[in-house]
This record gives structure tokens, sequence and C-alpha cells, in this order.
């Protein structure tokens, strides 16, 4: 896929040297403002599976857990609870309604961290670029419609697009590639470190 969208934008080049204005301007805007919805709309289907069967599996096992809990096969405590029940209904629902957001959201997250980066690396990068990569990787959430694992392949995925759009159609290095990817990780560990020493001062001031 990543070769695919270089090849068409070498063909957008041609056409600026051509001095076609127009049509690049035309195909420049497809590519940002359409590049996003159509992969979105194209996912969509794929996360209302994902929260049915998802529905349809904690409903079995709330049942399940209920008979054995019955039973005295499993303690009541491990049942789950009608806050739990509902918590979970209202989170997945969230996940399937508003999942144009979310994907929003990661666009323009990935977006911002590769911009971020793409600026300490001396990287000169078009708006075109980065959307095609971002976008491109909203196709792991092909693999929700595989139950129970659904979920873990979609992170994979989406991180192996990532890494081949930035590898190959941004042309990073491997390391910087890696380190892009990893960064989020690096952030969460950093802030849970700084709030950690931040609490164990606090305590040794009281």
């Amino acid at each position: 896929m990543n070769s695919n969208i270089a090849e068409h934008r070498l063909e957008i080049e041609r056409i600026k040297e051509a001095r076609l204005f127009e049509i690049v301007k035309e195909e420049s805007e497809r590519g940002i403002n359409l590049k996003f919805a159509d992969f979105a709309l194209a996912s969509w289907p794929f996360v209302f599976i994902y929260g049915l069967y998802s529905l349809a599996q904690i409903h079995i096992g709330i049942n399940l857990a209920g008979k054995m809990a019955e039973d005295g096969f499993l303690p009541a405590v491990f049942s789950s609870s009608e806050f739990q029940q509902k918590l979970f209904l209202f989170s997945t629902l969230f996940k399937v309604v508003f999942f144009p957001l979310s994907a929003w959201v990661f666009v323009k997250f990935w977006r911002l961290i590769i911009t971020i980066f793409a600026s300490l690396f001396d990287k000169d990068l078009k708006d075109i670029e980065l959307e095609d990569v971002i976008a491109g990787a909203l196709v792991g959430n092909f693999f929700l419609i595989i139950p129970i694992f659904g979920d873990f392949l979609k992170f994979i995925s989406q991180a192996i697009y990532l890494y081949f759009g930035l590898r190959y159609n941004l042309r990073f290095s491997f390391v910087q590639s890696f380190f892009i990817l990893m960064s989020p990780i690096l952030l969460i560990v950093g802030f849970m470190l700084f709030m950690m020493m931040y609490l164990m001062l606090m305590i040794s001031f009281i």
C-alpha cells in the first residue's frame, strides 16, 4: 500500500513539472480531505461487528459466572456487579458510536508526534505525506472482525503500517522510525516516573 501511495505522489510531482497546477491542487485536496474519511468509513463496520460480539461475549461470561457462583464453583466476589456490566456496555457503545471521533484523535495525535520528530530530525514533510501514512494505519481496524484476538491484532497491524510508512514513505531511518513508534510509551513511562517522584517528594515533607 505504501508503494502505491509513493507512486501516486510521484505522479503528482510529474504533474507539477508539467505546470498543471489546478490538477495538482485538486489531487492534493483529495489526498488530504478524503483519505481520512475513506479509511474511517471503511473501518466503521468492522468496529460495529467488534461491538456486537463483545457484547455477546460479556453476556455469556456474566451468565456463566453467575451460574458457577450459584453452584459453588466460583466465589460470588468474582461475579460481575451490575455497575461493571453497565460500565462495559457503555464503554463498548461509546467505542462503536464515536469511532470516527477516536479515529480523528488517532490521526491528529500521530500527526503531532511525527511532526515534532520530523523537526528534530530535520525532515521536510508535506501534509499529504503525513495524511497518507497515518490514515493508512486505520486499515488495522479490519482485524477487529476476528473474535478475541482482533483488538490485539489491530494494535500490532497499526504499528506495522506506521513503521513501514515512516520507514519507506516518509524516509525515516530504522532507528528514527522505531523511536517515533515507541515515543508514546516513553512519554507515559516518563510521566508515571515523574508523578511517583513528585508523590515521594510530597510525602517526605509531611
